[in-house]
């Protein structure tokens, strides 16, 4: 049989008052808050549709399709953004201008594991170098600029991407 582990009392989080939305503290809430012009947010690119010049973002799903309607992305990527990512775990940042302010948003084209065979090395290395050009666009963007001041993350090559 296998062992059996525990986490001691004391590391956990104390349990959420009555009114908190969370019941448990690993339960996850269904849909975030709308960012604020303030929001840095990561965008889990699909390789293809920032590579397709004649592209059309309105198939683009889950959580990436929320962020283009959000940023009134339609059509092709912007021509920066699909020279600046041209293979997978790439990234960049780019303003989107909107009447409620700038949407500040770093695109990640994250791996694709769908339909091909992957060693858990080749998998951590690749997710690895998707994150951290991320967050060194977040950490120069944060010394040039005071435009944001939250950054959401979300998570790179889950869903359909997860293989």
């Amino acid at each position: 049989s296998r062992p059996r582990l525990s986490t001691p009392s004391s590391l956990l989080p104390p349990p959420p008052s009555s009114s908190s939305l969370l019941q448990r503290p690993w339960e996850t809430v269904a849909a975030a808050p709308e960012p604020s012009e303030a929001t840095l947010i990561c965008d889990p690119a699909n390789l293809a549709f920032i590579q397709n010049p004649n592209g059309d973002v309105s198939g683009a799903g889950g959580a990436a399709g929320a962020i283009y309607k959000y940023i009134n992305l339609r059509g092709a990527f912007p021509r920066a953004v699909a020279r600046a990512i041209t293979r997978e775990s790439e990234a960049a940042y780019h303003p989107y201008p909107g009447p409620r302010g700038t949407r500040h948003v770093i695109h990640i084209a994250g791996p694709d594991f769908r339909g091909r065979p992957v060693d858990l090395s080749r998998a951590v290395d690749a997710l690895e170098e998707a994150y951290l050009q991320t967050l060194e666009i977040a950490a120069r963007l944060a010394q040039e600029t005071t435009d944001w001041t939250t950054l959401r993350l979300l998570p790179i090559s889950s869903g359909i991407f997860a293989g």
